[in-house]
């Protein structure tokens, strides 16, 4: 099993190559989360923020160090103040790449409709315009 600087390295690499930078990391967090990063987009919107958060195993006692007791990774378009209610959500067991590219999808799915490019002249980080909003047409909508 990959130890956690290793699981970091390869979920690092990975957002890297698909247009994520790692622009901050906040370690001193509440109980249900061992570290915070604060991605930012490379690709259009570029300057789009993400945050990836390691969280801590709910069941956990004791007193935890660094590093120890974390159950899965998390990552939302909003800085979360509790465990729940992340955007996606990857458990770090034995066979945790797997998740590694629906975590990476989701990320993409989220920039992809803040893209300007989406239509609608979105600003980074506001949603588009859904698409019978943006397009004009002679025929009335099917209801």
């Amino acid at each position: 099993m990959a130890t956690r600087r290793q699981q970091q390295i390869r979920i690092l690499d990975t957002l890297e190559s698909n247009g994520w930078r790692r622009h901050g990391v906040e370690q001193d967090c509440d109980w249900w989360a061992d570290e915070i990063w604060l991605l930012r987009s490379d690709r259009p919107p570029v300057g789009m923020k993400a945050w990836l958060a390691f969280l801590v195993d709910p069941e956990w006692e004791g007193a935890r160090a660094a590093g120890e007791g974390i159950c899965s990774v998390a990552a939302d378009l909003s800085r979360r103040t509790e465990r729940t209610g992340w955007m996606v959500e990857m458990p770090l067991g034995r066979r945790w790449e797997r998740g590694l590219d629906g975590l990476v999808r989701a990320l993409e799915t989220a920039r992809a409709a803040t893209s300007p490019s989406a239509g609608g002249g979105a600003r980074p980080g506001k949603p588009a315009r859904p698409l019978a909003d943006r397009v004009r047409t002679r025929h009335k909508p099917l209801r």
